[in-house]
């Protein structure tokens, strides 16, 4: 139904240690020798600089071999970046895996699932103890190729689509993605408030069809006639 194409580097914070106890259970975010994916071990010639980089396209390897787009989120026309946080502990394990900012209801549980299957990191060491560490993953999800939401056209017609079969709450969510995508879009204001008059919104719907208006569309114009007492 559509290609996929996963985007995911790595953002760190400044550098500090959350308030702790003590020492042991110290949370970094950066430290002398950071954490890394595994995989670039072999290698004694390598520099440090050159060793993270061979982690991050180990990561990068780990992300595409075993991401999955969620169906549901193809069918939902769900895409965008997912922010998850996690701790590399002492022994290189990951703990404590969140959402930090989401993408999407579907597409945040798999990139829990992606992290959470991580294998043991190489862990990151300050004063020659490993320590924890950590990271804030983003991972971008993408429609695209022969994906009905690629383009603002394709997803407005997605929504429709969705509305004719009785899902309401996803052609408002497809519809108010174009609308923000393309906010000049009037006929995109009509098609979310014949949704919102379809879920007896009259209210919403009115409001949709006074915005179409105001950028021009002929329709809105007639539907506010009809349904909302416009003059």
């Amino acid at each position: 139904m559509s290609l996929m194409i996963a985007v995911w580097s790595v953002s760190m914070c400044m550098a500090q240690e959350t308030d702790s106890a003590s020492v042991d259970t110290a949370v970094y975010v950066i430290v002398e020798e950071m954490p890394r994916f595994p995989g670039c071990e072999e290698d004694e010639n390598m520099s440090g600089a050159e060793r993270q980089q061979c982690a991050f396209m180990e990561m990068q390897k780990y992300i595409m071999k075993n991401m999955t787009y969620p169906v549901e989120a193809m069918d939902e026309c769900v895409f965008g970046t997912v922010h998850i946080s996690f701790v590399v502990n002492e022994d290189g394990s990951i703990s404590d895996v969140a959402v930090a900012r989401s993408g999407g209801m579907f597409i945040d549980q798999e990139a829990l699932r992606l992290v959470k299957n991580m294998p043991r990191w190489i862990p990151g060491y300050q004063k020659g103890e490993p320590v924890k560490v950590s990271y804030i993953l983003p991972l971008r999800f993408s429609l695209k190729g022969g994906s009905d939401c690629s383009t603002p056209k394709k997803l407005l017609k997605a929504g429709v689509d969705a509305r004719k079969k009785g899902r309401f709450d996803v052609a408002i969510r497809q519809i108010e993605r174009v609308i923000k995508e393309v906010p000049e879009s009037g006929v995109a204001y009509y098609e979310l408030g014949i949704t919102y008059s379809k879920m007896k919104q009259d209210d919403k719907a009115c409001e949709a069809y006074s915005k179409g208006e105001a950028l021009g569309n002929k329709e809105c114009t007639m539907m506010l006639k009809e349904q909302c007492g416009g003059e």
